[in-house]
């Protein structure tokens, strides 16, 4: 698989390195026009500090111009270096000591003119993912007609039809570490030259993922830029089709065992009428799993995992699973037998019973 692997990267990057065969059909006034009127007053500015509200005054005429500098871009699968540096700050978590930097969530600040640009790639971006319904039934992120709680309904659904038939369900739940800051760029290149996205769009955002920069501002103080050499950009509009695009080949597993996936949120659920039947089953899941993992780097926290059975039941129960039942494992190490579990923004306990 290595070798194989090493002799696509090469193919990939000669491909690169060529003119695109295709063009994308050109951004237009009235398009970009629409996207400005729907930009929000308090949006933050990212370096160049040109404000929303600013861009909201532009005359037809500049409007005009900015459209040109798009089609140049899109003309020449470029992506200007200053739409590129961000300004990351950081926000206090409630209730958290201030002297930690683990108690602060960093926010990052892009060019409100970058993102208007990349709003209009992920107009073309969704044409070929969406339209053609490229990507996997199994992801419930950012897709038309799907949503969180559709997802988390999903499971419950199927964990309810269980109880009815004296089934019982075991689900598996993944935390992902850091899934967006950790794409590995050559990997989703390679990824969406395999979902055939055309050429000049694959450039472009071979460019607008490569060489990007941050830097930190406390008060009105700056750090030195620093280079982002992973990932994709937080705060981008492409961000999450390009993040869902890297996850579209995760292996699918067989033997009726369910994935669900919305955005890196990630799980695995199968039911029976005893556990031994689920247990070896839902482990050559997660082996074909981790397998995939490793290759795409992509890190899971098997502590932060949870493992749940659920049975049906109106008493309260000390343990989470029989006496003696072994645990599954990910990368070697257990996941954790728990009683319930975040799922979504819902608590779900092994008894659907709701009360946390």
């Amino acid at each position: 698989m290595t070798q194989n692997m090493s002799g696509g990267w090469k193919r990939r990057f000669v491909i690169v390195c060529l003119p695109p065969k295709d063009g994308l059909d050109p951004i237009t006034l009235d398009e970009v026009s629409k996207l400005i009127k729907g930009l929000k007053i308090r949006k933050s500015s990212g370096r160049d500090t040109i404000s929303s509200k600013a861009i909201k005054c532009f005359s037809v005429p500049l409007v005009a111009l900015l459209v040109a500098i798009f089609n140049a871009c899109i003309q020449n699968y470029y992506f200007p270096t200053a739409w590129k540096e961000a300004v990351v700050i950081c926000i206090p978590k409630p209730g958290k000591p201030r002297d930690l930097p683990a108690s602060y969530r960093p926010i990052s600040l892009l060019s409100l003119l970058g993102k208007l640009f990349e709003k209009t790639l992920k107009k073309r971006l969704c044409e070929h993912f969406i339209g053609k319904g490229l990507i996997i039934d199994e992801q419930f992120g950012f897709r038309p007609n799907h949503s969180c709680p559709q997802q988390a309904l999903r499971l419950v659904e199927y964990i309810s039809e269980g109880f009815k038939i004296k089934r019982k369900t075991l689900a598996v739940f993944f935390d992902v570490a850091k899934a967006f800051d950790r794409v590995w760029h050559a990997g989703l290149i390679h990824k969406l030259y395999q979902l055939e996205l055309p050429d000049r769009l694959v450039l472009i955002i071979h460019h607008y993922i490569s060489n990007r920069h941050f830097s930190f501002r406390l008060d009105n103080t700056y750090s030195s830029m620093r280079p982002i050499r992973a990932g994709v950009p937080q705060g981008s509009a492409l961000s999450p089709l390009l993040y869902s695009a890297y996850l579209n080949d995760i292996p699918r597993p067989s033997s009726g065992v369910q994935l669900v996936l919305f955005a890196d949120d990630t799980a695995f659920f199968l039911r029976s009428n005893c556990l031994r039947n689920i247990l070896p089953r839902l482990q050559r899941a997660i082996d074909e799993l981790t397998q995939w993992l490793r290759l795409w780097r992509i890190k899971v926290n098997p502590e932060k995992s949870a493992s749940i059975y659920f049975n049906y039941s109106t008493r309260k129960s000390t343990v989470p699973v029989p006496i003696d039942t072994p645990s599954l494992k990910i990368l070697n190490q257990s996941i954790p037998w728990q009683h319930h579990y975040k799922y979504l923004g819902i608590t779900i306990d092994k008894h659907l019973h709701f009360r946390d």
